[in-house]
C-alpha cells in the first residue's frame, strides 16, 4: 500500500488559517466564470440542479420577482400559482438538510435591505447558517457509521492497517464529497440569483468560506493521516528492511539518478516520510497560493512593463547601457572600469552604479545594481520561482515557463539538467519534482554554486530561498516563508537532502568494494524529536505563530512529530479543562488538570477538529501508534468522551454505545449511565438497551455505575435538623387551645433536574433487570438521603414512579407487599377501626408466583426497610390528600348557593382520604418491634432513627388533626380512632420515645385531649348509632345524671 497524494476536492479560496497576514489586494480584472458541473453527482443535489435551463429560468422569474419589488409599494398582481410556486421554492430551501446555526454572518454582503424585509430574504440569508449546523450533524452521523463497521470487522495486524486506511480514506472522501456540494450549491445558487446582479452579491459570505476553509484544512489532515498509514504498513516496513540489505547490490556506477534516488526512498523510510511530506505540502500549495499570486501581480505591476515576450528581461538597465554605449560610440561591451563610466551609469535616483552588461551573474560578478524597475521584475521573477518549486512543479514546467521568457538558464540553475527514465527502454524525461533532488547526487558543484548564491549577500532575499532550496539550507530560506505551511517545506526540504547525501555517500564507499561484496545500507536515526521542537518553535514565531496554534496545525503537527502519547494526553487535559464551563454536567470528568496548553484548549473546543481528534486517537489505538498501559487508555478515553459529549449534545445518542465501547472497561459505564438518565421513554430505553448488547458494554458493570451514580448525586448526608409546624396553638389572652388542620407539604415545590436523574437511574436499574438486592439498597439510600434533607416532593415523586409493589412484580413476577410476612405486621384488628372501603397496593394479592420460603424470607428482608419507608411518604401523601380535599368541601360549603351534588362528592372523597390516611398511619405503628427499627446491612441505624425521630411525630399529629376535622365534617364517630390510636401509642414504647426526642409530648397530649372534649361535646344522637363494619360508638360518652332522691 504506497502513499497517495490527494489533489485538493476544490480550488479554495483562501490560505488555510493565515493568522496575522495582512490581506492583499487582488489584481484580477478578468469577470469570474462559473461553471455549472453537470456530472452524475447531481442527482445528489435534488430537483434545483436538473439543468442550466432550469436554472435560467429561475433566474428570470427572480429578476422579474425583483422588478415588481423594486417598483412603488402596491399590492402584487401575481397569481395563485406563482405564488404557491415561490412558497414551494422556499419551503426546498428550508428542508432539514439546511438547518443549523450562524457566527457572524453580515447579511448586507448578500441581500439590499428591501430583500432582507421579505420572507425569501431573510430565509436566504440563514440559508448558510442552517446549512453549516446540519454539516457538522450529517458528518457526525456519517463518521459514526463507517466507525461502526470498522468495529465489527475481526482482523489480525496487516488487516488491521488495511481497514484502518480504507476508514481514514472514507473520512477524506467525506470532507471532499462535502467541498464538492458545497461548491455546487455556491454555483446554483448564483445561478439563481442571475448573472447580472452585482459584484457584491457574487462573493460568498464570511460563513461560507469558512467552512470552505474549514472542509479543505480537514481534507489535508485525513490526506497526511492516510499517507503515515500507508508508509507504516507492516509489509511497506518489511519491504523496506530488506532494501536495505540489498539496495547496494542493485545498483552501479552507471545506475542512473532516477534509479539511485527511487533506492533511497525504498531503503530509507524516514526519508520516504519527508518525500510524502513534501509532496503534502506542495498539493497544499496548489490550493492555497493566492496570497503570493497577489504579490507577484503587484511586483510586476511596479516593474512598469505589459505583457509579451519583449517585456521580459532587464527593459530599463538595457536601455541605459544602451544609451551609455551611444553616448560614447563604444562598439564593445562596457566594462565597470571604464572612465568616468561609475560617474554616468546610474539608476533613475543617480545613487547606485548600474551593471555594464546583462548576462545573468552581472549583478553579482559586478556587485553592481538594477534600475529600479528591473528591481521588481526580478524580485517577481524570483519570487514565482520560490512558488514553482514550493507547488512541486515538474521539469517539463519550469522549462517552459523559462523559454517563454526568453530565460532558458534559470531552468537550467533551478533543475541542474534533465533527469531521463530508462526503464521503458527508451529515454524519457521525468516529470517529478523531486528532479532538483535528484541531480544531487551527479552534480555536486552545481549543489555547491547553489549553496553559495544562497549566502551571496549581493542576491535578493527570493533568490537567495530558491537556492537554498535546492542546496538544502535552512536560515535563507526562513527569510521569505509567510506560512506555516512554508517553515514546514524549508525543514523537511533540508533533513530529506541531508539524508540523501548521506546515502550518496555510503554508495560511493561500496563502489570501492568488490561488486560481490554484500554492504547494507545503515540509515541514519529518525529524530522526530527534532521534528517537534521545531513545531514547537513556530508555536511562538512572531508571524505564524498564530497559524501554528490553530486546530487543525496542531493535529498535524501530531502527525508530522509522531507525538501521539502527549498530544492526546494534552488534548485530554485540555477537554477536561473546557468542559468545566458547561451549565450541565459533562460526560468528560474534571481530572484537574494544571497548566493546560492554549493550542490544545482551541482544538478541543472546535467541534470539527475534537470530531478529528478522537477517531485518530481510536484508530492510533487500534493500529499501537500510541502506548497501551492503564493510566495512558484511561486519560486518552477523555478525548472520544468530549466528542461524545458533542454528540450528546446534538441528540445523537445512538451513536453513544459505539464510541463507549471504544473507551476502557471502567470508563465506558459511567459515560452510558450519563446517557441513560436523559432518556425517558420505553421505546428509547428498549432501543439503547438494545445497542449497548451489540455494542458489547458490560451490562453489570452499567448496573454497578447507576448504582454509584445514585450514591455520588443523590442529596449530602448534612447535620441539620428538619423542624415542622406545631400542631397545637395556645391563646394565652383568651385561654383556649387551638387544633390546626394538617399541614400542606406539598404545595409550591419544583423538584431539580439533579434528583430528577437520579430517579431515573432507579428507573433503569429496575429496566435493566439488576439484581433485587441492588434495587432494594438504591432506592433505600435515596430515600434515607431524601427524608434526611427534609426533600418530601422528592420522596413522594420516588413512590410514585417506583412503587415497590409493582416494582417487586416487574423484577420478582410476584407483590412483595402480598407475602406472609407483612401480613404479620398489621398492628390493628380489622374490626378495631373504620377500614378504607377501597384497600391500598399494600393489601393486594397479585401476581404469586411459587418461591421457596427461604428465597421468599430473603427477599422480603432485602425489602423491609423500603416498605416502611414508603409507608411514611405514603402516610404524608394521604394527608396532604385530605387537606386537599378538606379545603375544597370547605369552598363549596361557604359559597353563596352550594351544590348538594358536589358537596356528596367531596364528601365521599374526604372520606376516602381520611380511610387511606388511617390505613398508612396505622402501619406505622408496631407495638412489639417498631417500624424502621431492623439494623440495615450496613448497620448505620443513624438516618433511621433520624427519620423515626423527625417524622412519625409529625405524622401522628397531623393524622389526629385530620380526625378531628373529618369528624366535623363527616361523622364524629371518626374520633374513636383518636382513643384506639392513644392505646397504641401507649403500647409502642419506640413512637413514644420519638415525641420525647423531638419534646412533642404536649402537643400529643393536647391533641388527644382536644379529641376527648370533642367526643364529649358531640351531639347525643351522633353518640348512640352504630357503624355497620364495627362496634366502635361513642354512647359511652354518652353520661345521663340519674334523679336525686330524698
Amino acid at each position: 500500500m504506497a502513499p497517495v497524494f490527494h489533489s485538493p476536492a476544490a480550488p479554495r479560496n483562501a490560505p488555510s488559517f493565515v493568522f496575522g497576514r495582512p490581506t492583499q489586494p487582488q489584481f484580477n480584472n478578468e469577470p469570474d466564470v462559473i461553471e455549472i458541473d453537470d456530472d452524475d453527482d447531481d442527482e445528489q443535489v435534488g430537483d434545483n440542479e436538473n439543468s442550466v435551463d432550469d436554472m435560467e429560468q429561475d433566474e428570470s422569474d427572480n429578476v422579474e420577482d425583483d422588478e415588481e419589488v423594486t417598483g412603488e409599494d402596491e399590492e402584487s398582481n401575481v397569481d395563485n400559482d406563482e405564488e404557491e410556486e415561490e412558497e414551494e421554492e422556499r419551503e426546498e430551501e428550508l428542508t432539514v438538510e439546511s438547518l443549523g446555526k450562524v457566527n457572524g454572518i453580515d447579511s448586507t454582503d448578500i441581500f439590499n435591505t428591501r430583500t432582507l424585509q421579505s420572507s425569501p430574504g431573510i430565509q436566504e440569508a440563514l440559508h448558510p447558517l442552517r446549512h453549516t449546523a446540519d454539516r457538522v450533524t450529517r458528518q457526525m452521523q456519517a463518521f459514526a457509521e463507517k466507525l461502526d463497521k470498522f468495529k465489527q470487522q475481526d482482523r489480525d495486524q496487516d488487516a488491521t492497517y488495511q481497514a484502518a486506511y480504507s476508514l481514514i480514506k472514507s473520512y477524506h472522501q467525506n470532507a471532499s464529497d462535502a467541498i464538492k456540494d458545497a461548491s455546487r450549491q455556491s454555483t446554483i445558487q448564483k445561478a439563481k440569483m442571475g448573472w447580472n446582479t452585482s459584484r457584491v452579491a457574487d462573493q460568498p459570505d464570511a460563513k461560507s468560506k469558512e467552512d470552505l476553509r474549514r472542509l479543505q484544512l480537514e481534507v489535508d489532515t485525513w490526506d497526511l493521516f492516510l499517507n503515515l498509514i500507508a508508509l507504516d504498513e507492516p509489509t511497506a516496513q518489511a519491504h523496506c528492511k530488506e532494501a536495505q540489505k540489498s539496495v547496494f547490490q542493485n545498483l552501479h556506477r552507471y545506475s542512473t539518478d532516477k534509479e539511485i534516488w527511487l533506492q533511497f526512498l525504498d531503503a530509507d523510510k524516514y526519508a520516504a516520510e519527508c518525500a510524502m511530506v513534501l509532496r503534502w505540502l506542495e498539493v497544499k500549495a496548489k490550493s492555497s497560493s493566492q496570497h503570493l499570486d497577489a504579490m507577484i501581480a503587484n511586483l510586476e505591476a511596479q516593474a512598469d512593463r505589459g505583457s509579451g515576450l519583449w517585456a521580459h528581461g532587464w527593459l530599463y538597465t538595457k536601455e541605459s547601457i544602451k544609451g551609455q554605449k551611444r553616448l560614447r560610440a563604444w562598439p564593445q561591451p562596457l566594462e565597470p572600469g571604464s572612465p568616468g563610466l561609475l560617474a554616468s551609469l546610474l539608476d533613475s535616483d543617480n545613487k547606485e552604479p548600474l551593471i555594464t552588461q546583462l548576462d545573468p551573474d552581472a549583478v553579482i560578478r559586478q556587485k553592481h545594481g538594477l534600475q529600479k524597475q528591473d528591481k521588481f521584475y526580478e524580485e517577481a521573477t524570483w519570487l514565482t520561482c520560490w512558488k514553482m518549486l514550493r507547488q512541486g512543479e515538474t521539469w517539463e514546467k519550469i522549462q517552459e515557463w523559462s523559454q517563454e521568457r526568453l530565460e532558458g538558464w534559470r531552468a537550467v540553475s533551478l533543475c541542474g539538467s534533465r533527469v531521463e527514465d530508462q526503464s521503458s527502454g527508451t529515454k524519457k524525461q521525468v516529470g517529478d519534482s523531486m528532479t532538483r533532488m535528484m541531480n544531487c547526487q551527479s552534480q555536486d558543484t552545481w549543489r555547491a554554486a547553489c549553496s553559495a548564491l544562497a549566502r551571496n549577500p549581493n542576491t535578493g532575499d527570493y533568490e537567495k530561498a530558491v537556492y537554498a532550496l535546492l542546496s538544502g539550507e535552512t536560515e535563507p530560506a526562513y527569510h521569505v516563508c509567510q506560512s506555516w505551511d512554508d517553515y514546514l517545506y524549508v525543514f523537511y526540504n533540508n533533513i530529506l537532502l541531508s539524508r540523501y547525501r548521506e546515502f550518496c555517500s555510503q554508495f560511493s564507499r561500496k563502489l570501492s568494494h568488490s561488486p560481490l561484496a554484500s554492504v547494507p545500507f545503515v540509515p541514519g536515526p529518525m529524530d522526530y524529536n527534532a521534528i517537534k521542537r521545531f513545531l514547537d518553535s513556530l508555536k511562538s514565531h512572531e508571524s505564524v505563530g498564530m497559524e501554528a496554534r490553530n486546530p487543525y496545525s496542531t493535529i498535524q503537527a501530531a502527525i508530522l512529530g509522531r507525538n501521539f502519547d502527549s498530544f492526546f494526553l494534552s488534548m485530554a487535559d485540555a477537554a477536561s479543562e473546557s468542559n468545566k464551563a458547561l451549565l450541565n454536567e459533562s460526560l468528560v470528568p474534571d481530572i484537574l488538570a494544571t497548566g493546560v496548553d492554549s493550542s490544545a484548549l482551541i482544538a478541543v473546543r472546535d467541534k470539527d477538529a475534537l470530531r478529528i481528534i478522537s477517531h485518530m486517537y481510536i484508530v492510533t489505538q487500534r493500529l499501537s501508534y500510541t502506548r497501551s498501559d492503564a493510566h495512558f487508555s484511561e486519560k486518552g478515553a477523555l478525548n472520544v468522551m468530549a466528542y461524545a459529549e458533542n454528540l450528546h449534545q446534538a441528540g445523537l445518542t445512538d451513536w453513544i454505545p459505539l464510541y463507549a465501547s471504544f473507551m476502557p472497561p471502567q470508563l465506558a459505564p459511567k459515560v452510558v449511565v450519563r446517557v441513560l438518565i436523559d432518556i425517558k421513554e420505553t421505546r428509547d430505553q428498549d432501543r439503547m438497551s438494545n445497542l449497548l448488547e451489540r455494542h458489547g458494554i458490560d451490562m453489570s458493570a452499567v448496573q454497578i455505575a447507576l448504582a454509584k451514580y445514585i450514591v455520588a448525586k443523590a442529596p449530602k448526608s448534612e447535620k441539620r435538623t428538619v423542624t415542622f409546624d406545631h400542631k397545637i396553638r395556645r391563646d394565652k389572652a383568651k385561654g383556649v387551645v387551638i387544633l390546626l388542620p394538617p399541614s400542606k407539604k406539598f404545595t409550591g415545590e419544583i423538584m431539580s433536574a439533579k434528583i430528577e436523574g437520579v430517579i431515573r437511574c432507579v428507573e433503569w436499574l429496575t429496566f435493566l433487570k439488576a439484581k433485587w438486592g441492588t434495587i432494594c439498597a438504591s432506592m433505600e439510600f435515596l430515600y434515607k438521603r431524601l427524608f434526611g434533607n427534609g426533600m418530601l416532593l422528592e420522596a413522594r415523586e420516588l413512590s410514585e414512579r417506583l412503587p415497590l409493589s409493582e416494582l417487586s412484580q416487574k423484577v420478582l413476577g410476584y407483590d412483595i407487599r402480598s407475602s406472609a410476612f407483612f401480613d404479620d405486621l398489621s398492628l390493628v384488628d380489622d374490626n378495631s377501626v373504620l377500614r378504607s372501603p377501597t384497600k391500598s397496593p399494600s393489601k393486594s394479592s397479585r401476581f404469586r408466583r411459587p418461591q421457596t420460603e427461604d428465597e421468599r424470607h430473603e427477599r422480603y428482608n432485602e425489602a423491609l426497610v423500603l416498605i416502611d419507608l414508603e409507608f411514611v411518604i405514603w402516610s404524608y401523601v394521604a394527608l396532604d390528600d385530605f387537606r386537599e380535599a378538606w379545603e375544597h368541601l370547605e369552598l363549596l360549603r361557604n359559597s353563596v348557593e352550594p351544590d348538594d351534588m358536589q358537596i356528596e362528592m367531596l364528601s365521599a372523597r374526604l372520606q376516602e382520604c381520611i380511610e387511606n390516611a388511617t390505613e398508612h398511619v396505622e402501619s406505622l405503628v408496631d407495638r412489639e418491634c417498631g417500624v424502621l427499627t431492623t439494623p440495615p446491612k450496613n448497620g448505620d441505624m443513624k438516618p433511621l432513627l433520624y427519620i423515626r425521630n423527625t417524622y412519625f411525630p409529625d405524622i401522628i399529629l397531623n393524622y389526629l388533626s385530620a380526625l378531628y376535622y373529618a369528624s366535623l365534617k363527616l361523622d364524629r364517630r371518626l374520633l374513636t380512632r383518636n382513643m384506639e390510636l392513644a392505646i397504641a401509642l401507649a403500647e409502642d414504647t419506640h413512637i413514644l420515645g420519638c415525641f420525647q426526642h423531638t419534646r412533642r409530648m404536649r402537643e400529643l397530649a393536647d391533641a388527644m385531649a382536644l379529641a376527648s372534649v370533642a367526643i364529649v361535646n358531640a351531639p347525643a344522637e351522633a353518640k348512640i348509632r352504630k357503624k355497620a363494619d364495627g362496634p366502635a360508638h361513642l354512647g359511652i360518652w354518652n353520661v345521663e345524671v340519674a334523679e336525686n332522691h330524698d
